[in-house]
């Protein structure tokens, strides 16, 4: 039951597919020849590079059919931005643009498989006179602003930005805080109201504006002020024009700017497709752009990960109590030891850390019949961390996105005749969970299975054990590590089910739709290889993400080294064959050479003569006689 390796880049769920199929048809009466096992295998392990080697129309993120058609009817979208706020915009020699915002619109586009273009002016106010007059489809990005809600719906936060002082060293002042600055001589660029509405926090300071960034530089370095103090745009062209004249003494990282996109206001479809885009790039693609064009910000507080939108904020500022409890399901979750452990659990802890929720975990096992009464009724929990969604469900409970997944297989006795596929289990008794969805499906869509109820896993499983049902269909994370935490050492994974995976949300009570929403992007900015480890350190089938270098090698060097043993068989096989066809047509033509000599040099008159009474051949002497 343990050691099994699953590749992401063929999902967990079809790699377990196709390994158990290969599994049973090895070991099945019908399979004809060897042959078509090694095709097999060479098939599995073509599904296991990356997916983009063949997929590359394939959108990187899940859109739902709504999304996607609204895509297919908008096919020429663009975003304004302008060039004078580097490095979001950059104008190169040749007339082409880079920079952050180019390189966050072509990667949404990948991620979208769907382009989205760049609109590009001058200056700030002619791409948002662009904007507020429908001839562009909104802003890529620009900070978040009351002003603005009027003109636009705004996304979720790509990301926040900071404002910055400048001095003339580092050495020249000691400033820890912004509080510090009041009393000082600021200069400041002209227009920049986000600016000037920082600095109006200091009420002592004596505040002075300049048109240029080197007219700013110009009145720092005169001492005709004692410090600067600007926006992201400012420390990319004084890092490029004065190469380290002028210092950054301090990040502002008290007062944050939210970066969001602005999308023009009867496109509600467009933002809720953006932030899809944006909670998938926050982990890794933007701040691998943000590094590439040397933006600095402070380390985030673990309860900053996550961007969650005004609403969610104000939600959670009301420090809903949020109540959840178990039933006993390892290795989702199980009580030991006095307390809950188990993978939901983690997931759960890693939620509580990234956004600063704090869960209120139950301290004993509950009925799963209960749990999923007072969810509905709202008397309690409020939320159960691994749930099966489905349409009836859905009417009364709210779900995140699944975040666990598993293939179904169909379970039974070592000694159990040979198992290849569910209809194996026509006429046989099979145990099932009621009330489960499982035996909801069985009932509703298989009417020849002897559908045996019980009340849980265990009894479901112990009576697969001891011969009172013939099966058991349970999922590949959870029914593996049951039968070892039972010691049921006869037990055996025969087949896969050909039911739908077992997929697992979070469901939440139906009057907190801001904690799904918070949920959701908690769950979706849990880098790939925390999900494994996670999985991993509870389940006794292994998740594994990517394929090894070596495993690649181990494998071409089987399928090659067995495809050419093949070969050369075939090759040995057909020389021997040729050889014995040479053999017997030198044979045949000795034969027939020695039967000509005696039927032509006969003594007596010999004729070949047909059942027709014709004649064939005649010989000499036939002849003269």
């Amino acid at each position: 039951m343990s050691g099994l390796s699953v590749y992401a880049y063929l999902k967990p769920s079809q790699v377990s597919r196709c390994l158990g199929r290969l599994l049973c048809f090895v070991g099945s009466k019908n399979s004809k020849s060897f042959i078509h096992i090694i095709l097999y295998l060479v098939i599995v392990l073509i599904l296991s590079f990356p997916h983009s080697a063949w997929a590359e129309n394939t959108p990187k993120i899940q859109l739902t059919a709504e999304e996607k058609a609204w895509l297919a009817k908008h096919p020429d979208i663009k975003l304004g931005a302008p060039t004078n706020y580097p490095p979001f915009v950059i104008k190169k020699d040749d007339g082409t643009h880079v920079g952050v915002l180019v390189d966050y619109l072509e990667a949404a586009s990948r991620l979208l498989n769907h382009r989205i273009g760049i609109y590009i002016e001058d200056s700030w106010s002619k791409v948002q006179e662009k904007a507020e007059n429908s001839k562009i489809d909104g802003l890529a990005v620009g900070g978040r602003s009351s002003d603005r809600v009027a003109l636009y719906n705004q996304t979720d936060p790509l990301f926040d930005t900071y404002f910055s002082v400048f001095g003339r060293t580092k050495d020249e002042y000691q400033i820890k805080q912004f509080s510090e600055l009041d009393g000082m001589r600021i200069g400041y660029k002209a227009g920049a109201s986000p600016t000037r509405s920082l600095l109006e926090k200091l009420p002592s300071a004596m505040l002075s504006t300049y048109d240029t960034n080197e007219e700013m530089t110009q009145a720092l370095l005169s001492k005709e002020v004692d410090v600067l103090a600007a926006w992201i745009s400012y420390d990319y062209w004084r890092k490029e024009k004065m190469q380290g004249t002028i210092d950054n003494i301090l990040l502002i990282d008290e007062y944050p700017m939210e970066m969001v996109s602005h999308i023009r206001k009867d496109w509600p479809e467009f933002v809720s497709i953006m932030n899809k885009v944006i909670t998938a790039m926050q982990q890794e693609e933007l701040p691998r752009i943000l590094n590439k064009w040397f933006i600095e910000w402070p380390q985030r507080s673990a309860a900053q990960i996550v961007y969650l939108s005004p609403e969610e904020k104000a939600w959670l500022a009301q420090q809903h109590p949020i109540r959840v409890t178990f039933s006993q399901s390892p290795p989702y979750f199980y009580f030991t030891e006095g307390k809950v452990v188990g993978i939901a659990v983690d997931f759960l802890n890693l939620i509580s850390k990234n956004t600063g929720i704090e869960f209120q975990l139950a301290n004993k096992p509950y009925l799963f019949a209960d749990e999923l009464s007072g969810l509905i009724k709202h008397t309690g929990p409020d939320l159960v961390s691994a749930i099966m969604p489905t349409p009836d469900r859905e009417k009364v409970i709210l779900f995140t996105k699944p975040y666990i997944n598993s293939p179904r297989f169909i379970f039974t006795r070592d000694d159990a005749p040979f198992v290849s596929s569910i209809k194996d289990l026509f006429g046989k008794k099979v145990s099932a969970i009621k009330g489960y969805v499982t035996y909801k499906y069985l009932a509703a869509n298989y009417p020849d299975i002897d559908l045996m109820a019980v009340d849980n896993k265990e009894e479901a499983i112990r009576a697969v054990s001891s011969g009172v049902a013939f099966a058991y269909i349970g999922d590949m994370a959870s029914t593996p590590t049951s039968i070892n935490i039972f010691g049921l050492k006869n037990l055996k994974a025969a087949c896969p089910s050909g039911l739908p995976d077992h997929s697992l949300a979070m469901g939440i009570r139906n009057d907190w739709p801001e904690l799904r929403g918070i949920l959701d992007k908690a769950l979706q900015t849990i880098p790939a290889n925390e999900k494994t480890a996670i999985m991993n350190k509870w389940s006794t089938v292994r998740f594994e993400y990517g394929v090894s270098p070596t495993d690649i090698l181990k494998w071409i060097l089987i399928v090659v080294g067995i495809a050419s043993g093949i070969l050369l068989i075939f090759v040995f096989w057909n020389k021997q064959l040729s050889s014995k066809v040479k053999e017997r047509t030198s044979e045949l033509m000795e034969s027939e050479a020695r039967f000509r000599a005696t039927f032509e040099q006969a003594a007596v008159g010999v004729a070949h003569v047909s059942l027709e009474g014709r004649f064939l051949r005649v010989n000499e002497k036939f002849c003269e006689i």
